[in-house]
């Protein structure tokens, strides 16, 4: 895992690889199921979605309230999709960017390999990134082995200890 947090700026990068047991479909089809990221994760508030499916132009907003308190508005665009491999993303609010995921398959698993570059344009938000950076690094981490192991657990019904990052 690398997240980085550039306090001057407010740009927080992250990549990391988190390796799900089960098959590239399987967790596609589960990322596809957009409608149930409210009950999954308990971090997501007022979450709506907009778009025909999982594709290029869906729009989903919603507020993020992670362990610290900077809670957050965000829109994410879809910009590029290609079903059951890859989709990138941009993000707009109190957090500017871009996302993505790519989806690799090896002996029945999938490598989800995330990146994401984010800007935080809010004030709260900056000046957390300015005041205690290693904070708000660990609050983003936590948030999103959080929503990684829930999905694990309530979409693919999957033991979170078989969940494993590099």
């Amino acid at each position: 895992m690398s997240t980085r947090l550039a306090a001057a700026d407010g740009v927080l990068v992250h990549q990391q690889d988190w390796w799900l047991p089960a098959n590239r479909q399987q967790v596609w089809d589960a990322i596809e199921r957009f409608d149930s990221y409210p009950l999954w994760w308990s971090w997501l508030a007022e979450f709506h979605a907009e778009g025909d499916g999982l594709g290029a132009g869906l729009v989903m907003a919603g507020r993020v309230e992670p362990p610290v308190p900077y809670p957050f508005h965000l829109t994410v665009t879809v910009v590029d999709c290609t079903p059951p491999y890859a989709l990138s993303a941009r993000v707009d609010g109190d957090v500017t960017g871009s996302a993505s995921i790519r989806l690799d398959e090896s002996s029945g698993q999938t490598c989800v390999a995330c990146t994401w570059t984010l800007r935080m344009v809010s004030r709260s938000l900056r000046l957390g990134a300015r005041l205690a950076p290693p904070v708000m690094r660990w609050g983003h981490d936590r948030v999103v082995e959080r929503t990684v192991r829930s999905f694990a657990i309530n979409a693919l019904a999957s033991d979170p200890g078989r969940v494993h990052s590099r």
